[in-house]
């Protein structure tokens, strides 16, 4: 069971060993599937909770379809030419708020091209409290001047990307006081402040500590 949600304000990163993009496109009368490993993801969120900015890279030179002969094909400077381009990226322009997540605009860059995007997020937690995030896009190949017959390969793309989401800590700030009379300042202040830090809390509350010199530092 799974219920939608606001990121928590700051930094979150994609897991590179969970998280996957998947691939589908229209080929032969049937349909081809993909899978290609996300390099790194990267979600900045606002202090209401409104995402800021999405990035993302994927390793398309890694692209599977279950066939290694197509694979090597599509390697090829006439397809996706992935020796020379073998990373695919995109990063948001535009995000808003949408009833379940957010609707994201941006650029993706694959085979050289700069190609204009828009697709769905949907973000979720797990009863585990694990946080997901699920993107929907549709992708035309002729944006990235990919150029083959219809029945071999469908014009429309779709994109699905999964990734698992873990929010990067916050590091607290050093403060440097300046040395006392007695030449006491400096790395021996800031020692004596980590321990009172790691007694009180939050070292962004503001909190004044004193030190074993007497002198104090406003945090």
């Amino acid at each position: 069971m799974t219920t939608a949600l606001t990121l928590a304000a700051g930094t979150w990163t994609a897991d590179p060993a969970t998280s996957t993009a998947g691939f589908a496109v229209g080929s032969l009368g049937g349909t081809v599937h993909a899978t290609v490993p996300i390099v790194d993801g990267r979600v900045e969120v606002g202090s209401d909770g409104t995402p800021t900015a999405v990035h993302g890279s994927l390793d398309l030179g890694a692209i599977a379809t279950g066939n290694r002969h197509r694979d090597k094909h599509l390697r090829s400077p006439g397809l996706l030419d992935l020796d020379t381009h073998p990373t695919m990226t995109f990063r948001a322009i535009a995000i808003t708020v949408a009833d379940e997540g957010w609707h994201v605009t941006g650029e993706l860059t694959v085979r050289g091209f700069i190609c204009p995007l828009e697709g769905d997020v949907h973000i979720s937690t797990s009863d585990f409290g694990a946080v997901s995030m699920t993107a929907t896009t549709r992708f035309d190949r002729r944006q990235m001047s990919l150029r083959a017959p219809r029945f071999m390969i469908g014009r429309i793309i779709e994109i699905t990307v999964t990734a698992n989401l873990d929010q990067v800590a916050v590091q607290p700030e050093a403060v440097d006081c300046p040395p006392d009379a007695a030449g006491v300042g400096g790395s021996q202040v800031n020692g004596a402040l980590r321990k009172a830090v790691a007694a009180v809390g939050d070292p962004r509350d503001r909190t004044v500590h004193k030190n074993t010199a007497g002198r104090t530092c406003g945090m």
